[in-house]
C-alpha cells in the first residue's frame, strides 16, 4: 500500500504518502491472519511440528527448569511439560499474567472487529483507506496488488 487515505463522508481528508518516505520499504505490507497463520503452520510442519486448534491453556507454573502448562479442550483438560512456552495470546495473556511478565503497551476496553474479505470496490487497490465518524473507524487495507503461489503452495503478496 503506498498512501493511506483518512475520509469522512466519503471525502479524502487527508492523504499520507507512504511511497515518498526515505526509507527501505517505502509501503506498508498488509497481509491476512488466515494467510500469516498458513505460512507459520508450514513452516512447523517442516521442523515435524503439529499445530493443534481448539485448546486453551488455563494454567502455567514453572518446576525444576520446566513449563508444567494446563489445557483444556473439547476432549477434556490435560498437563503438557515443556522447556519452552510461546504465548502469543494477546494484550490479556493468561502466559504473561502467569510468568509476571508485564505489558508494556496499550490495549483497548472495545473489541475491534476484524475480517479478511474480498471486496469489489471502486477504491484505488494502492490505497489504504479510514472512513471516520465521531463514533465509529472504518479501516480498509488492502493486502496486495498481486499474489504470486510459490512451488510449496504459499500465496506472496506482491507490494504495488
Amino acid at each position: 500500500m503506498e498512501r493511506l487515505n483518512l475520509r469522512r463522508r466519503g471525502e479524502i481528508l487527508e492523504t499520507l504518502r507512504l511511497n515518498e518516505v526515505d526509507a527501505d520499504y517505502p509501503f506498508m505490507l498488509v497481509q491476512s491472519q488466515a494467510d500469516s497463520e498458513r505460512i507459520l503452520e508450514a513452516a512447523l510442519a517442516e521442523r515435524d511440528v503439529v499445530v493443534e486448534r481448539g485448546i486453551e491453556a488455563t494454567s502455567i507454573r514453572i518446576e525444576g527448569g520446566f513449563a508444567h502448562v494446563g489445557l483444556t479442550s473439547a476432549s477434556g483438560e490435560e498437563t503438557v511439560i515443556a522447556r519452552t512456552v510461546l504465548g502469543a495470546d494477546g494484550a490479556h495473556s493468561m502466559v504473561r499474567h502467569a510468568l509476571g511478565v508485564s505489558f508494556h503497551g496499550t490495549a483497548y476496553k472495545e473489541p475491534w472487529r476484524l475480517w479478511d474479505l474480498e471486496l469489489d470496490t471502486p477504491l484505488d487497490h494502492k490505497d489504504g483507506h479510514n472512513h471516520g465518524s465521531r463514533n465509529e473507524l472504518l479501516r480498509l487495507l488492502t493486502s496486495s496488488t498481486g499474489v504470486e503461489t510459490a512451488e510449496n503452495g504459499i500465496r506472496n503478496f506482491v507490494p504495488g
